[in-house]
């Protein structure tokens, strides 16, 4: 095999597993209009979630759970999710609503924002 050739092949062999790896696109559009500033924008991955208790029910609960759910998060360490609703949207509502009860007395400094919709963290797929 010539030199270019093989070079090309091991470019392609290492690109390959990431290009596998990538989450896709959720199939679902989200309300921006409605949702945008509710979005926490900086939440990318597990290690974002506050609460041991949240990073528990992520990897277990929340990851098992079926339908349309999601996880909404305060800074100051409240956080709900929901489960098993028809729409993204009713996920995102019941989610917001639950977090919201839980930071009653952090909500006008440090609001509930949502961080996760199905298994897709917002800033990966809704900050715009």
């Amino acid at each position: 095999m010539r030199n270019g050739l093989k070079k090309h092949l091991f470019v392609l062999l290492a690109v390959l597993p990431l290009a596998a790896c990538e989450t896709p696109r959720p199939s679902f559009a989200i309300d921006m209009a409605k949702y945008g500033d509710l979005i926490e924008r900086e939440a990318a991955s597990p290690g974002d979630l506050i609460r041991k208790q949240a990073i528990d029910t992520d990897k277990g609960a929340y990851a098992m759970a079926d339908r349309h759910k999601a996880i909404a998060q305060s800074r100051s360490g409240a956080w709900d999710w929901s489960q098993g609703h028809a729409s993204p949207e009713a996920a995102i509502d019941e989610a917001l609503q639950r977090c919201r009860r839980q930071n009653q007395r952090h909500e006008a400094e440090r609001p509930c924002r949502l961080i996760k919709v199905d298994v897709y963290w917002a800033s990966e797929f809704f900050a715009r």
